[in-house]
């Protein structure tokens, strides 16, 4: 059975090879043939496939096979908004219309119930269809026919069709250029709670519609079976269709503020500054708008699911089907069996991981994350995946409350798969039909537990507002009162233990107790690139030079960066010249460093060199102070209020007919409010602005605040404050000395 759907091109007017969109970490690559690309040969005999492991050593992201991979997960990503990005992507990103060669969405979450437009006719639209099983004589278009081999094809025809929402707009619309995959998923397993897939490897256009067909050994055929008529399988028929759009480019200087909330273009400032520190960007202090009209070209991918849903058919209403296989659907033996290793074998070190074997397909065989951890991005700058917004009611401090979104993603240790590949392969019944081990990640339910502060200290308390994919990772919001918020961020950029901010991955299988994955969230340990590396050949010869450039907002220490240079499948170790490791290099943020690598070994051809570092002994420093800025959520003001009583005495005022009486005092404070007092007014309520980092790091907590005086006299003289004084009292006495 192929590892991933196969993506048929129903137009040619979308490229052969390209990426799903958002961040469903990782990207998988979308082809209309088999992604060979994505599987890794383990070194035999015994040979062992290991799925879903880049090839390069310092990428520890799995690459998850296609019918794994999650849109719905990426349009939550989609929702993670860096508002400080919008100061550090260049102010003119993208495209104008005229330059774009795919079609138009209005919108920057584009669906199926969305007309898009052609770029160079407004007035040509397009529409992406969905897809139903075709009906025939009373029948769904469904069934099997046993083939010489030994094995069963499962044929169904699908036919397309416009959502339903889309009413009169539909009128002339053309079907928008796209590639489709087709799945059956459902959850097996004797609780129903592991995940498994069945691909439909052909796919044929027909004048009706789509003829897809999957090929099925008796097992495989069987298992489906049971599940089309277990409603607690949740059998789902899943089209997925991959498209390539242009979608408006929002504008930051001109989105909408959240309500009861003010934009404060001087925080924007402030952010910039900083991110010019951090990132070595320009600083912007006043944003401008972006042109209107450009346009960023996308992937996404949208799945949609077929009727009946779930795809559910009763064999007393659906005869054909059960009758065409010849067979029950019975499933009377297990369907996994679990394996334990131990990595690494023999060492102190050692520890236990749990392995599924499919007993359908008893090569293959599911594997579980080693940990998962707090994604960075893909793209430069790699900041956290992560967001902090904050919101005041009634502008009272005390009731402040902290959200803050993040991306978790799993980690692997490859090493540890390539060796349970190899020493699964002994587990493989010799009747099986393919006697090389598959490694695969394993999707099941699972719930998350994180360890958050309470009235009584650290909790471990159940989210049950999460959905976990254990291939692709989960995106999880935290609301919490200030003094929360300031313990788990003092966690997640802290070198001492703590529990806080950290939890545990609960996944059932229905085999025995619970599998247990860490969670961790720390600024240290991130998942994702930290580092970028530039390649030039140097000298005609086999000398590669390199520039290497820190990617994230914090520093890093590297106290080494083992190297091995490639051409084509020989790879031989490297060494560096140029940079030294002792003492160790601390490189800033945004900081660059050029070297040469040239390789300790003959690399036969002439094909291009590639220098493969490994980065996981590069620990990163992080910074509170310099993250904070870069993942709070701009579209707050940057300070938050603090009420003051400015008063002064008839006695400080001098006698009324003197005339070196004080008339009046203007009193100044920094953020722009001032106040004015007189014989007539001895007080006032001032609004001041206190800076929201100082707040958020716990820093200046008694609210210290600067203001100036300006004092002008009955004889007319005027003295005023050349310089800032600094308070903290509720109640200000004015004029001071």
């Amino acid at each position: 059975m192929p590892e991933s759907p196969i993506f048929m091109r129903l137009t040619p007017a979308i490229s052969t090879e390209r990426t799903l969109p958002g961040k469903p970490a990782p990207v998988v690559t979308l082809r209309s043939t088999l992604a060979a690309d994505t599987l890794h040969a383990v070194a035999a005999p015994p040979t062992a496939r290991v799925l879903s492991i880049k090839t390069r050593e310092r990428e520890t992201k799995p690459s998850v096979p296609l019918e794994l991979s999650n849109p719905a997960m990426a349009k939550k990503i989609g929702k993670i908004q860096f508002s400080s990005l919008d100061l550090i992507v260049p102010a003119l990103e993208g495209d104008t219309r005229d330059k774009l060669a795919v079609p138009i969405s209005p919108i920057a979450e584009p669906a199926d119930t969305t007309i898009f437009e052609d770029p160079a006719d407004p007035t040509k639209k397009y529409y992406l269809p969905r897809y139903r099983v075709r009906i025939h004589s009373g029948h769904y278009e469904i069934g099997f026919n046993a083939m010489p081999e030994g094995t069963w094809r499962l044929n169904i025809g699908l036919e397309p069709y416009p959502a339903p929402e889309l009413g009169l707009g539909i009128q002339g619309a053309f079907e928008l250029p796209h590639d489709i995959a087709v799945f059956f998923r459902y959850a097996a397993g004797p609780s129903h709670t592991i995940g498994r897939t069945v691909n439909f490897s052909e796919i044929i256009k027909d004048d009706k519609g789509l003829k897809v067909a999957a090929i099925l050994t008796v097992p495989e055929r069987d298992a489906l079976l049971f599940a089309l008529q277990t409603p607690a399988a949740l059998p789902a028929l899943v089209t997925r269709r991959a498209i390539r759009v242009a979608i408006p480019i929002a504008n930051p200087g001109t989105q909408p503020n959240a309500p009861g909330r003010v934009r404060d273009h001087r925080s924007l400032a402030q952010n910039a500054a900083l991110a010019a520190r951090f990132i070595r960007i320009r600083p912007n202090p006043q944003p401008q708008p972006k042109p209107a009209g450009r346009y960023s070209t996308v992937q996404r991918a949208l799945d949609d699911m077929t009727d009946p849903e779930p795809f559910v058919l009763d064999p007393l209403l659906h005869p054909y089907l059960y009758e065409s296989a010849a067979a029950g659907g019975r499933s009377g033996e297990a369907e996994f069996r679990r394996v334990i290793l131990t990595y690494p074998k023999d060492t102190p070190d050692a520890r236990f991981y749990t392995y599924l074997q499919d007993m359908v397909e008893p090569w293959i065989f599911y594997y579980l994350p080693d940990r998962f951890k707090l994604s960075r991005r893909e793209q430069l700058p790699f900041l956290p995946q992560m967001v902090v917004r904050l919101d005041t009611a009634d502008g009272e401090i005390e009731k402040t409350m902290v959200t803050i979104d993040y991306l978790a993603e799993p980690w692997l240790n490859t090493a540890r798969l390539k060796a349970a590949g190899l020493s699964l392969q002994s587990e493989i019944p010799v009747t099986a039909r393919q006697s090389n081990a598959e490694l695969r990640p394993l999707q099941a339910k699972a719930s998350l537990r994180m360890w958050l502060p309470g009235p009584g200290g650290a909790a471990l308390v159940e989210q049950k507002d999460v959905t976990v994919d254990l291939a692709n990772g989960f995106v999880h919001s935290l609301t919490l009162p200030l003094d929360s918020f300031r313990q788990l961020y003092a966690a997640a950029y802290s070198s001492d233990a703590t529990s806080l901010f950290s939890g545990e991955m609960q996944v059932e299988t229905g085999l025995s107790t619970p599998e247990s994955i860490h969670v961790g969230i720390r600024f240290s340990d991130t998942q994702g690139e930290i580092l970028t590396f530039e390649e030039q050949p140097f000298d005609s010869g086999d000398t590669i030079a390199v520039k290497m450039l820190n990617g994230t907002e914090s520093p890093l220490h590297i106290d080494s960066l083992p190297v091995s240079v490639r051409r084509g499948e020989t790879e031989v170790p490297a060494t560096i010249e140029g940079l030294t490791f002792v003492p160790a290099l601390e490189l800033d943020s945004g900081t660059e460093v050029r070297f040469f690598v040239r390789p300790q070994g003959i690399l036969p051809g002439d094909g291009t060199l590639d220098a493969v570092f490994d980065t996981s002994s590069v620990k990163i420093r992080p910074d509170p102070e310099k993250i904070l800025p870069l993942i709070s959520d701009t579209s707050v003001p940057a300070e938050y209020e603090r009420q003051i009583e400015v008063m002064t005495v008839p006695e400080l005022l001098g006698e009324a007919d003197d005339p070196a009486s004080i008339i009046l005092i203007n009193v100044e404070f920094k953020g722009g409010n001032s106040l004015k007092l007189s014989r007539s007014q001895l007080s006032g309520i001032v609004q001041v602005r206190l800076p929201l980092m100082d707040l958020l790091l716990n820093r200046d907590v008694q609210g210290k605040y600067h203001y100036r005086q300006q004092i002008i006299r009955r004889n007319g003289t005027q003295t005023a404050d050349t310089t800032w004084r600094e308070a903290d009292f509720g109640i200000l006495v004015v004029p001071g000395l």
